[in-house]
């Protein structure tokens, strides 16, 4: 990931500086795997016909952990995202340049969209299962 490596600054790897802009690559495509991962899952669920997949998508994603990750995920993001902004706001709104807090709030902002999107799937999986269980029965 470009990411989550660069929360605490800007890395040099040989003559390229890996900077603000290339974490800002790295949380959209984090943010777009994620979701085609998601849906990908989703499509496997929904058309699965011995229920196989159903079963183990269900394990892995069990609900009340699949939750509590999503909570604490956002909480963690939040508070990164949230040091931000206070230096922002203690610094009358204007930022002279990139603070360190500035990349941990990208990563904090990651954290808190990947919160949100596990979260919303473990619902989706969750009712997917149980449309199929009602339209079965």
């Amino acid at each position: 990931g470009l990411t989550l490596p660069l929360t605490g600054g800007p890395v040099t790897v040989g003559s390229i500086t890996l900077s603000i802009f290339w974490m800002i690559l790295g949380l959209v495509m984090s943010i777009l795997g994620l979701q085609f991962f998601y849906m990908g899952i989703l499509s496997k669920v929904i058309f699965d016909y011995d229920g196989d997949a159903q079963k183990y998508w269900l394990e892995v994603f069990r609900y009340n952990r699949s939750v509590l990750m999503s909570i604490l995920l956002f909480l963690i993001g939040g508070g990164l995202t949230g040091a931000f902004l206070v230096e922002y706001i203690q610094s009358d709104y204007k930022l002279l340049e990139i603070p360190v807090t500035a990349y941990g709030a990208i990563s904090g902002s990651l954290m808190m969209v990947f919160a949100f999107m596990n979260f919303t799937f473990t619902l989706l999986l969750y009712a997917t299962s149980g449309l199929k269980k009602h339209k079965h029965a």
